[in-house]
Formats: structure tokens, C-alpha cells, sequence
């Protein structure tokens, strides 16, 4: 009797990646994998045969595609939507208040639809909605490629259905000045994919009801980063242009589970109302404090007219970019102010503007707002320094640490990530923050102190 030795040999592929997928011709699907596909429908159900490098959906619908290596199947790629036939069901959420919107349908939208409104605007038409009569007004229907402001009486939902406005070429007019514009694709675009086929101008400017983008530097800055289907729109222009939407039957679908649109997110102990005004005003501003430029996420910074908050702005590339709400005809007085998100005091700003509807700064010439106190900076030449930077996984600090009060670590908007009072020379874990940029207060006996940080994964 012998012992018997076996030899177990294990091969193990290499994980795929997922396959990047271009589009060619109207609508025929092209994966990067040369080999090995599987073509799904959004669900997940695998479409049978459809396993080439190029697929042509013959239905409207979402679609996939994963790579296999014999025994596995990579992760998808990114989802698809082919709309090939015309018909389309829209819903419009409307909100109390004011609502900026648009629709993409081929048929006229007739005002009877919109029960709870009190007031819908055009560009250069109105009605009004009368307890007697109904609407009254020189405004009859609500036509696509233009966009219209509506007051609402209630929150409500317009479920719509009818055959897609498609015009080829479809092109949208603009005139110097602001024009009020609607959104005719059926899926999102970025601002620069949606107006690939315009040629703006330096410092023209795109604005929904709470958002905005600012051309500059070759490229489109501010909090609007995502159009969408109907939203209604305005525009300003340098002079007198056209363009028109990318027509295509293909639309990329987010299926990360992230929003797209840029975040708001600040922190400030200001609330506002964005469907509480009809018009609203937009800002890229720089913020002062003892005279040298504020450092983001330290301060955030409210407009306010009296003690209503107007807006709060959010920080881009240094920059502050403000949308202000109102009433245009009313020519108010907006002033602003400070919060301190270190020690949460509330600080005043020297600098009022009226409420005119114009673009107030640019990205290359901001709008100077300056803090009219004095701050808290630490001004002793003995510094405390951050390492490593970037950091991964454990940040120290270098210097004479016995000094330290406490610490916080805020986001470029202001909210405080991470607070401690007892800072030790095992440094601070900070492997759970998303990765970007930071800014560490560190209080000392003397002051603050402020640094950036980039964290990595």
C-alpha cells in the first residue's frame, strides 16, 4: 500500500473591467471588448444572441453590456437609453410657489391643464388664473423650446403624454440680454454636452431657479451642471445667436446611484424658499476677511433681505457662487452676511447690491465682499504644519502641539466633518473621509490656524 500525492493546479483570470461603450451611426451600441460580450437589458435579463461587439436595439428601452472571460461576467458598463419612437410620458413636478419649467412634447400644452396655478409667465406673455372666470391673460399655451415661470397654489404632479418635439435642425434663437429658454432632450445632459453646438461668449451665463453656470476660461463654472427635462431655463448672451440641442436617439443613463448635480450642501443656520419668488439674481463673489481673501469652508455666506435669507452661497475653485431670489420690479436691497463655521458666530458684510437681475461678477473679476470685523487668525510666527499631505489613512502635526485647543476638519462648504478636543501624537485617523479637500482649524492659545488638506484613497 503506497500514499498517493496529488497536484491541485489553480489558474485565476484576471478580474475584467467593464467594457466602455460608444455609440455609432443613430443608434447601434459599440463595446470596447473585442470578444466575449453579452448585450442586457436594464433589468438584468440577458438578450439572447446578442453577444458581438456591436448591438442595434430594435426597441425603445435601457440597455448594457458585460464582458466574460469564460467564466465570469465583468461589471456593466454604463446604461443606455435608445428612444426610437416618438412617443413619450413626461411628468411635471410642480411646487408650491414659483416652479422655472418646460416640456419637450410636439403638441402645444393648453393652460387648462394646470389647475392649482395662480399666475403663469412667459418670456412676454401672462395669466392669471381669476375665482370667476378662470385664466385670463394673453397667454394661451405652453409651446416647447421656450421656458415659463409658474406659480402654484398647492404642490402637484402634470402627468403628460403625447409624441416628442422633434425638429431637425431645431434651432433655439437667443437675442442679447436674458432669454427664457426650455429643455427639449428626453434624458439629462451636462451644460457643456446640452450646448455643445452653441458658441458662447465670455461671461455668458445659464441659470435655473437655484442654480447657475458662468462661461469663462473655455468652459462652463457654477453650481448648474445638469440639464433636465422639464425644467425651464435662462439664458444671457453676449449677442444675437442661435443653437440647437444634440438630436440623437442614445441618452447615457446614471446608474452610479450619485447625484450628478453639483452639491449645496453648506453648512449655515440660514434657511431659504427657492419657490418663494418669481426671479432670482446670481453672483460669483470673493469673501475678505482682515483683509486678505477668506479661505474656503471657514465662512459661510447668506443674502438677505432684512432677516430673510435669500440664498447661501457655495464655494467652486475658491469661489463663491450665490443665487439670490426675488421680485426683479421690486429693486430690493440685498445685503449679506457671515457665519463663522469654526466658532459659529454670526459676522456682518460691508458690501449691499440691489436686486436688478443682472449677473453681479465673473469668474475673472469676482464681486468683493468683505467681513467688517475682526477675525480670530492666528498671527504668532510660530506655525503648526500638516503632514502627510495629501493623506491617506493618518494625519499629524508638526510643531508645538501642547498648544492646541482643539481641532476641527470642515468640507469647502463649511460642515464639520470631524471635531476634537484632545489632539494626541498618534495623529488623526481620517481613512473614513471621502476623498477631496479640507480645511483643518486648529485652535491654539493664540488663535486659529488654517490649513488645506487632500485627502486620497
Amino acid at each position: 500500500m503506497c500514499d498517493s500525492v496529488y497536484v491541485l493546479k489553480l489558474n485565476v483570470l484576471k478580474p475584467l473591467d467593464p467594457p466602455v461603450v460608444t455609440v455609432e451611426d443613430t443608434h447601434t451600441l459599440v463595446s470596447s471588448a473585442a470578444k466575449g460580450n453579452q448585450w442586457f437589458y436594464e433589468d438584468g435579463l440577458l438578450i439572447e444572441g446578442a453577444t458581438e461587439q456591436k448591438f442595434t436595439p430594435d426597441n425603445d428601452g435601457v440597455y448594457y453590456v458585460a464582458a466574460s472571460n469564460g467564466s465570469c461576467y465583468s461589471d456593466p458598463s454604463a446604461f443606455y437609453r435608445i428612444q426610437l419612437t416618438d412617443n413619450i410620458d413626461m411628468n411635471l413636478v410642480l411646487e408650491k410657489g414659483w416652479n422655472w419649467i418646460s416640456h419637450n412634447l410636439n403638441e402645444n400644452l393648453n393652460i387648462s391643464q394646470f389647475d392649482a396655478a395662480l399666475r403663469i409667465l412667459s418670456q412676454g406673455e401672462e395669466t392669471y388664473n381669476d375665482n370667476s372666470y378662470g385664466f385670463v391673460g394673453d397667454l394661451k399655451e405652453l409651446r416647447p423650446v421656450e421656458g415659463y415661470k409658474v406659480q402654484m397654489s398647492e404642490d402637484d404632479e402634470l402627468k403628460l403624454t403625447g409624441t416628442l418635439y422633434k425638429v431637425n435642425p431645431m434651432y433655439i434663437n437667443l437675442s442679447k440680454g436674458w432669454n427664457w429658454i426650455g429643455y427639449v432632450p428626453v434624458s439629462d445632459y451636462s451644460v457643456s454636452e446640452a450646448l455643445s453646438n452653441l458658441d458662447p461668449a465670455e461671461n455668458d451665463v445659464i441659470k435655473a431657479i437655484d442654480d447657475f453656470a458662468i462661461y469663462s476660461n473655455g468652459k462652463w463654472n457654477g453650481t448648474l451642471t445638469t440639464l433636465e427635462p422639464g425644467h425651464g431655463y435662462m439664458y444671457f448672451s453676449q449677442s444675437k445667436k442661435r443653437f440647437s440641442y444634440p438630436l440623437t436617439c442614445v441618452y447615457a443613463v446614471d446608474n452610479s446611484g450619485k447625484t450628478r448635480m453639483y452639491s449645496k450642501d453648506v453648512s449655515a443656520p440660514w434657511t431659504y424658499d427657492k419657490h418663494q419668488y418669481p426671479d432670482n439674481q446670481t453672483m460669483v463673489a470673493e469673501l475678505f476677511a482682515d483683509n486678505s481673501k477668506a479661505m474656503e469652508g471657514i465662512y459661510s455666506v447668506g443674502a438677505f433681505v432684512d432677516d430673510e435669507c435669500r440664498g447661501i452661497g457655495s464655494y467652486i475653485d475658491g469661489l463663491l457662487y450665490i443665487t439670490i431670489h426675488g421680485t426683479i420690479g421690486d429693486r430690493e436691497t440685498i445685503s449679506f452676511k457671515a457665519f463663522d463655521n469654526v466658532t459659529e458666530n454670526e459676522l456682518p458684510v460691508m458690501e449691499p447690491i440691489v436686486l436688478d437681475g443682472m449677473q453681479t461678477g465673473t469668474v475673472k473679476r469676482p464681486y468683493s465682499l468683505h467681513i467688517s470685523t475682526t477675525t480670530h487668525i492666528d498671527n504668532v510666527s510660530t506655525s503648526l504644519n500638516i503632514y502627510p499631505n495629501p493623506v491617506r489613512d493618518v494625519m499629524y502635526i508638526n510643531g508645538d502641539t501642547s498648544r492646541i485647543l482643539d481641532l476641527k476638519i470642515l468640507s469647502l462648504n463649511g460642515n464639520v466633518v470631524y471635531s476634537t478636543d484632545n489632539y494626541s501624537n498618534e495623529g488623526i485617523n481620517v481613512t473614513t473621509l471621502a476623498s477631496g479637500v479640507y480645511v483643518i482649524a486648529i485652535h491654539t492659545s493664540n488663535g486659529y490656524q488654517y490649513k488645506k488638506i487632500l485627502k486620497v484613497n
